[in-house]
This record gives structure tokens, sequence and C-alpha cells, in this order.
């Protein structure tokens, strides 16, 4: 017998999400869309998500899920944190950054990845190595979305 998967979005199970970690339980989404690529794929990897630390700001290269002023979700790394407070995010797969998120905006902060069958936490070295590349080498990023579009373009085609 095998069970029914039903797929609710965000909008719908936050409330949920928020008092589960509320009370000191993690949350594994499934993540949606190639920002985050090569770390995580659509619609197959996960992020383990707990409650972001109240009495400290989170770093950079955190990956939190907050909500835009716009009402969308977004699982994103943290580049950089502004004096004022407010972060500066931008998925592993783009090079726009996104400039203003406030801490009131995050909901929780990933601290594990299910990769296919591997699990990530955000404590392992090769983790910490992608890390620091992804913030440390821009041209190393520019370059994957670069590989990753081109290949994307050829394999569609």
């Amino acid at each position: 017998m095998s069970a029914e998967v039903r797929v609710s979005p965000l909008s719908e199970i936050s409330p949920f999400m928020l008092e589960c970690m509320n009370d000191g339980l993690a949350v594994t989404i499934t993540v949606n869309g190639r920002s985050m690529m090569p770390l995580l794929r659509d619609k197959r990897d996960a992020a383990v998500l707990k409650k972001p630390p109240e009495d400290a700001p989170l770093k950079a290269g955190d990956v939190p899920l907050y909500l835009r002023d716009s009402g969308q979700y977004v699982l994103h790394r943290v580049v950089s944190v502004q004096p004022d407070g407010r972060y500066t995010m931008m998925g592993d797969n783009q090079t726009v950054r996104e400039y203003g998120i406030r801490h009131d905006q995050i909901l929780a902060v990933a601290s594990a990845f299910h990769c296919g069958k591997k699990t990530i936490t955000d404590e392992s070295p090769g983790y910490k190595r992608h890390v620091w590349l992804w913030l440390h080498c821009p041209p190393c990023r520019y370059l994957w979305v670069f590989v990753y579009r081109v290949i994307g373009k050829f394999r569609s085609a």
C-alpha cells in the first residue's frame, strides 16, 4: 500500500510549520525552483528548517526561509549582514543580490539538506567549503551559472 503525497504551497502550511518550530521541532520542505543549484535541485532535494535564533543575527552563509513583502516565500543564502541589521540575500544559482531583508521576515533557517540520498549538515566540511567558495570567489559563482545555463540550453534543444 502506498501513501498519498499531497503537495501544499507554503502559504497554506506555514502556520503549522512555525508552530512546530516554536515547539522545538525541525521541519523538512522540498525545494521548488532552481535558484539554489548546484546545492539544491528543483522538486528533488529538501531543506531541514529550524527556528531562527532570536538573540543573534544570522551570518553570511546561512540559508534562511524568508517571506518577501510581496508574500513570496524564498530560500536563499545570506551574502552579508548590513550595519543596520538587514540582510543581503542571493541564491547560489543567481548573480543578482536582494538587499534589505529584515530579521522579522526570517521564518526559519536551514540546518541540513537532503540532496538525493545524501544528507548534508551545515557543519559538514564539504558544505563549509561550498559556502566559502560561493561567498569569497564570485568568479566561480558566475562561471558555474554560465556553464549551467549553457548546458541547460543544449539539453532542452
